[in-house]
């Protein structure tokens, strides 16, 4: 099911990395906002051999967005979080669709039980790994 995605930051080294990505692995995007700083609105990036015209990213910018990659700083990927961001391991696990009784979590190295998945707070910087569980035979 393709997927509207924008990418904020576009212009960085990560941003431009982040489309190569996409764009390699044939990720299915329905639609796609690219964005940035005010300083970069009206450029071009290029995209699945298509010039695409860089927007300056707004809290306004992702209506209609499904997925929003950030390749920015913290203090400006807070600004555009919405307040409802999954604070948890198991909030961000539910709100990816994830069945929590297949799915292994580790944050920074550690792994978290199941049943601390609820209280585990996450929080600027952590680095977290989910592993979905498929069974077969």
């Amino acid at each position: 099911m393709a997927k509207n995605v924008a990418v904020v930051g576009v212009t960085g080294v990560v941003g431009q990395e982040m489309l190569n990505c996409l764009e390699k692995r044939n990720f299915p995007v329905g639609g796609i906002k690219v964005l940035a700083s005010s300083r970069s609105a009206g450029k071009t990036v290029t995209f699945k051999g298509k010039d695409l015209t860089i927007g300056e990213a707004t809290t306004a910018s992702f209506a209609g967005v499904d997925i929003v990659l950030l390749a920015v700083e913290a203090d400006q990927a807070r600004e555009f979080a919405p307040a409802d961001f999954p604070p948890t391991v198991g909030a961000l696990a539910e709100s990816l669709g994830f069945d929590t009784a297949a799915l292994v979590a580790e944050v920074n190295g550690d792994i978290i039980r199941r049943e601390q998945f609820a209280g585990r707070a996450l929080r600027d910087g952590d680095v977290v790994e989910l592993v979905r569980f498929v069974g077969g035979g």
